[in-house]
């Protein structure tokens, strides 16, 4: 019994940590916490806004676009190991595909694909399946990504509206990728 009432007490408490965790619970960032299942086996999430000058230093220490060189670098020579038929076919679409992701680790650029510049993410699962959720800035823009994208890598996501929203599916190998704009957040 005093197993299930301190179960109980650190219940509350936890709950209440939780609701402390923002001045208002319509305050930015709490309503990406609304769609995390009780359940989740994991859930991390920044619902501060990431200080501007924090992620200029830090995309900078790290290579910034840079790393746009290495990743090609990097993924072109995995793919010419992998015994595909086309590599010089398919490491043309991979390093398309980084130049367009490439605005990610720009330290100069405040909204990559349409971002917001105060954004904020939650990376949760839903059962093992794993969800990112993303502020954005403009809709639009992230919807012109994810076309550019599609157009460069030539090969266009299937398509189709559920619930009132556009849901873009990509099968690669044996992953499945969702990827939709749902009011200002990608998920």
């Amino acid at each position: 019994m005093r197993f299930k009432s301190l179960r109980t007490t650190a219940l509350a408490a936890a709950i209440l940590t939780l609701a402390a965790c923002g001045k208002d619970g319509n305050e930015a960032g709490q309503d990406l916490l609304a769609y995390v299942p009780a359940d989740t086996p994991y859930v991390v999430a920044s619902l501060e806004p990431f200080d501007a000058d924090l992620r200029k230093a830090w995309l900078t220490a790290m290579g910034g676009t840079q790393l746009v060189d290495v990743y090609k670098t990097m993924f072109t020579q995995m793919n010419a190991n992998s015994g595909r038929e086309d590599p010089e076919k398919v490491a043309a679409q991979i390093g398309a595909l980084i130049d367009q992701l490439g605005a990610l680790v720009d330290p100069d650029e405040r909204t990559p694909l349409g971002m917001a510049a105060d954004a904020e993410v939650a990376l949760y699962g839903y059962g093992l399946l794993p969800v990112m959720r993303m502020r954005l800035a403009d809709s639009a823009a992230f919807e012109n990504a994810l076309a550019e994208i599609e157009k460069t890598s030539e090969s266009a996501m299937t398509a189709e509206e559920i619930g009132g929203y556009r849901v873009r599916r990509q099968v690669i190998d044996e992953l499945v990728v969702y990827v939709a704009v749902i009011e200002d957040q990608a998920v």
